[in-house]
């Protein structure tokens, strides 16, 4: 403990470290950038431009998780299952099906900033629970799904990672992350 090398070492230390962290975050974008150009290339972003501007473009957007998942919809008192894909990204949920004419490309239809998705467990219908199945809802747009994974475990994943608070890049984004909350609250009450 009385080393007189303690202190220099423990800066240095800090130093390396600085620099192994700003090139582990060259490495990460670069991944980020690459991701982003292969989704540009097997996703079709016509029915969500509506909601997004620029949406591969975001350096900041990393995929969180992705994957297939079954949407279970009531139809004709029979529970029906389609597949679908839902790709969660630190700041948005998107959902899309695959091209029926392309089957490796997928037609993105839903989404939804992170902050507004919501996660309800457990899923039950006629009082049986589905251990695989959760309430997905999507406060803006206001959209409600049922959504069931291949097992219990993939099933506590999903739900883990979406109902995760999003880690916050920077300091101004914790205020507007507060305010897109607040203001998407507030504006739903005022529709009333």
């Amino acid at each position: 403990d009385d080393n007189p090398d303690k202190e220099p070492l423990r800066a240095l230390h800090q130093q390396v470290t600085a620099v192994v962290n700003k090139c582990n975050e060259g490495v990460r974008r670069s991944e980020t950038r690459r991701n982003m150009a292969e989704l540009e290339k097997t996703c079709d972003f016509d029915k969500i431009k509506k909601h997004i501007t620029n949406f591969t473009s975001k350096q900041e957007r990393l995929i969180v998780k992705e994957g297939l998942v079954f949407l279970l919809r009531l139809k004709s008192g029979k529970m029906m299952a389609s597949k679908i894909r839902m790709l969660l990204f630190t700041d948005c949920l998107v959902i899309g099906v695959n091209d029926p004419k392309n089957q490796n490309k997928v037609i993105l239809t839903e989404f939804s900033p992170r902050q507004l998705i919501r996660v309800v467990t457990p899923f039950s219908l006629k009082g049986k629970v589905d251990e695989r199945a959760f309430h997905l809802r999507l406060m803006q747009p206001d959209k409600k799904f049922i959504i069931q994974c291949s097992s219990q475990t993939e099933k506590q994943n999903w739900v883990d990672v979406l109902k995760e608070k999003r880690k916050l890049l920077t300091k101004e984004e914790t205020v507007y992350e507060e305010w897109d909350v607040l203001c998407a609250s507030s504006t739903s009450l005022q529709e009333n």
